[in-house]
């Protein structure tokens, strides 16, 4: 089922979820417009990272894949890849893997003078 963080507003903001109980579907997680890094946690497990799928289907060929407990960062919302909505997916080749997520608006990562 998909991780909706469309609507948050106040960051940093952290979550934790686990993925399907099934090896190699995705979860899609949904970026709010006002976010600005994303950073996920594939606990004990490595995991796959991709920017294209459907939530709770098998994922395709075209992803990166984060080692176990490494923390993998990707800057959104700026350029070509602002169109909303944002969503990126997460999954594992082992069921029930555990995923933590941080998420980091546009005021978070602006230089203060």
């Amino acid at each position: 089922m998909a991780e909706d963080y469309s609507s948050q507003a106040a960051f940093p903001f952290a979550q934790r979820f686990a993925l399907s109980g099934t090896a190699d579907k995705v979860t899609e997680i949904k970026l709010p417009k006002d976010g600005r890094k994303l950073t996920v946690i594939f606990e004990t497990n490595a995991g796959k990272f991709t920017h294209t799928g459907t939530d709770d289907t098998a994922i395709g060929t075209e992803f990166f894949t984060v080692p176990a407990d490494s923390a993998f960062e990707v800057v959104y919302g700026m350029g070509v890849s602002a169109a909303d909505p944002l969503s990126v997916y997460v999954g594992s080749g082992t069921a029930s893997t555990n995923v933590c997520v941080l998420l980091e608006g546009k005021v978070d990562l602006e230089d203060r003078n």
